[in-house]
């Protein structure tokens, strides 16, 4: 499989982000639950930090590959922070630090979910292995 499959998700997924939150805030359906705003936040920026390690870790250069969390972590956050600044400009937005946080949070949570799957999914694998011997 081409490795451009492997980044094309992240680089959509940077590309929605960045469309979604051009939206003004009124066109947007407010929905009265005590902090949703920040889960969907956190559930948004999950999914982006998921997609960002697949795609460093699938990449050619084998430092990026070996340095996939730290590199997705700093691309996703910087990103997190990026649309809140962007989000200045866009009529009835306003930047919060309390929404980057749980960018961030999201970010790290989606890492470390992917990074666990990936770890019991090869220890699984090494188990079967060393079960057929």
């Amino acid at each position: 499989m081409s490795r451009i499959w492997y980044k094309l998700p992240a680089i959509i997924y940077t590309i929605l982000i960045f469309i979604l939150s051009s939206f003004p805030l009124d066109t947007i359906p407010k929905v009265d639950i005590l902090n949703f705003d920040k889960f969907v936040h956190f559930i948004e920026y999950a999914v982006y930090g998921i997609l960002l390690i697949i795609a460093f870790m699938n990449t050619a250069s084998s430092k990026i590959a070996k340095n996939a969390v730290v590199i997705s972590l700093l691309v996703g956050i910087a990103y997190g922070g990026l649309d809140e600044i962007h989000q200045l400009f866009v009529a009835g937005r306003s930047t919060s630090i309390f929404d980057f946080i749980a960018d961030s949070f999201g970010v790290c949570a989606g890492v470390i979910i992917f990074t666990k799957f990936k770890y019991y999914k090869v220890k699984s694998a090494l188990r079967d292995i060393n079960n057929e011997k």
